[in-house]
């Protein structure tokens, strides 16, 4: 497929004339759903957001899985744009006999960045036009196996100290977030989804359940999300049991690599895999 795609750029004319048909049929497709949705009433949407390779698509396709009925997810959202105009699950829509619920999914974005696109706007008009109900959920991973993961997948993030000190900021800013006293983004509550205890514990797999308002179940577990492309070590090559088994353990092919020494020297960082993961390093 990545050589037909690699001998189809060779041919200018026949390239742009692909990329303009799929460009029309996700502008028809995106219609079709906004249209489809708008007819409904009482219906739900969840806003997830966590960094990259948080196990954030794990998460959703369990979310999805837990869903009877009609789903919509949309992909990877660009906070400056419309949050339909991300790539979206076709297989999600159904849309026919029941209102459906909607998953709006933003990856590597500040509360600020978040708060400040479009996204307040569209939960606003659909809140008052249809009375839909908002949640939010902020994925969480620890620290030292989440940043060898985004060590792993883009090496090239980690060359210079900015690019390590602003991907440090941000978790550490999403991790503020899920130990605020009230923990809401612009008065709706957030749930916060610790990926980590979701992989192990039944018990907090149906806490969360509970709160999101999804059935409680586990089915999904055992499912390899191919929109994240996997994990960053083994792809999609390993079942989601088989990758559970050293999930936890990552970070430790990266314990001498001096990239990564200048993450986990921050006293910050120490703590919170310590107390809120239970991982010393």
């Amino acid at each position: 497929m990545i050589r037909l795609k690699e001998s189809i750029k060779q041919v200018p004319p026949l390239y742009n004339a692909l990329k303009t048909l799929h460009s029309y049929e996700k502008r028809l497709a995106l219609n079709f759903t906004e249209k489809a949705i708008s007819n409904f009433s009482n219906y739900e949407i969840l806003v997830v957001f966590g960094m990259r390779r948080s196990g954030n698509h794990f998460i959703i396709n369990w979310i999805l899985e837990q869903v009877y009925g009609s789903s919509v997810f949309f992909n990877n959202i660009n906070p400056e744009k419309h949050p339909y105009s991300a790539y979206f699950s076709e297989s999600r829509i159904r849309l026919m006999n029941k209102s459906p619920r909607i998953v709006l999914s933003y990856e590597d974005v500040s509360e600020e960045r978040l708060m400040s696109g479009p996204l307040l706007k569209f939960l606003s008009c659909r809140e008052k036009a249809h009375g839909a109900q908002v949640r939010f959920a902020l994925i969480l991973r620890d620290p030292l196996n989440l940043f060898a993961s985004r060590m792993q997948k883009w090496p090239e993030n980690f060359e210079c100290n900015s690019d390590i000190k602003a991907q440090v900021k941000m978790y550490l800013s999403h991790v503020t977030i899920s130990k605020r006293e009230r923990m809401t983004l612009d008065g709706t509550p957030v749930v916060p989804v610790y990926y980590n205890k979701m992989l192990f514990d039944h018990n907090e797999r149906r806490d969360v359940a509970r709160k999101l308002g999804i059935n409680i179940g586990d089915k999904g577990m055992d499912a390899v999300a191919k929109y994240g492309h996997g994990s960053s070590f083994d792809g999609v090559d390993k079942t989601a049991a088989a990758l559970r088994s050293d999930v936890s353990k990552r970070w430790t092919a990266f314990r001498s690599d001096p990239r990564f020494k200048k993450i986990i020297e921050n006293n910050e960082i120490q703590s919170i895999a310590r107390n809120m993961f239970s991982i010393d390093c």
